[in-house]
């Protein structure tokens, strides 16, 4: 009978929960790789003017807008159900699009035209971050802000989606706590 020694033991649950951690981390990325497959499909269907890719990539458009809501309730209560704390788990699940929420400001409320595009060239990924979380979210932005007005400022609808995000979450959250 060999003996397991305590070392052994901690070490296979540190691996354990770094896998757990990990597998967290991912569900907050999921929004962002779906923008950039989107983003992908658009570009590809653009440069080499293949129409049925764009078409594929406005299908996924239509299923992510509905999808998402569901998969973002889902990842709050995920992050409500995490053993790290209250605050903690809350911020931790909202930390990249957080992020992402600076540089949208960064990028579209302080920063003229000119040196936007610059911004963008130089740091591609930075725009992907701002933007990309929150294209589930951007049809039901463009809708409630149709609701109070009838010229709409995409970096309005933008900053809708963000706050979109934060309450479908918040409630995922607190679902996940009961």
């Amino acid at each position: 009978m060999t003996q397991v020694s305590p070392l052994t033991y901690y070490g296979g649950v540190q691996m354990a929960k770094n896998k757990y951690n990990f597998k967290m981390f991912f569900m907050i990325l999921i929004p962002l790789i779906v923008s950039i497959v989107i983003e992908r499909f658009i570009a590809i269907s653009t440069i080499y003017n293949k129409p049925n890719i764009g078409n594929v990539a406005d299908s996924i458009i239509n299923i992510w807008k509905f999808v998402c809501i569901i998969y973002w309730f889902w990842v709050g209560k995920k992050y409500g159900e995490y053993n790290r704390g209250r605050a903690k788990s809350f911020v931790l699940g909202n930390i990249l699009w957080g992020i992402g929420l600076v540089f949208y400001i960064i990028i579209f409320f302080l920063t003229d035209s000119n040196n936007r595009i610059n911004l963008i060239k130089v740091i591609p990924w930075l725009n992907q971050l701002a933007q990309g979380y929150t294209l589930g979210f951007m049809r039901w932005s463009s809708l409630i802000l149709s609701l109070f007005t009838k010229n709409i400022d995409s970096r309005i609808v933008g900053v809708i989606s963000y706050a979109l995000m934060l309450i479908v979450f918040s409630i995922g959250f607190y679902n996940g706590k009961k």
